[in-house]
């Protein structure tokens, strides 16, 4: 995890290329959607997903919002957590 602004990846994986953006603070209400569904979702054994698109986008061009944990259960191992600054 570099940091950077850039557009290359971080981490590959047979699937994914994937950019990993630590340290930089999440809008609140970003987490707030994600704590919301998440919540909702598990009363149901389901996992939590937000799907953002500006007005002027379509939805094909929605960002999509999943907590990694969740995403690493359903996909597999993506992050080496021995490089989790927080643990």
């Amino acid at each position: 995890m570099t940091g950077l602004d850039r557009h290359g990846a971080d981490v590959e994986t047979e699937l994914l290329a994937v950019q990993v953006k630590h340290g930089r603070r999440r809008p609140a209400f970003l987490r707030d959607w994600l704590a919301g569904i998440c919540g909702q979702a598990k009363l149901r054994e389901r996992v939590g997903l937000v799907v953002w698109a500006d007005n002027r986008e379509t939805l094909g061009d929605a960002i999509v919002f999943l907590r990694l944990a969740d995403f690493e259960a359903l996909h597999g191992r993506v992050l080496d957590p021995r490089n989790d600054e927080e643990n």
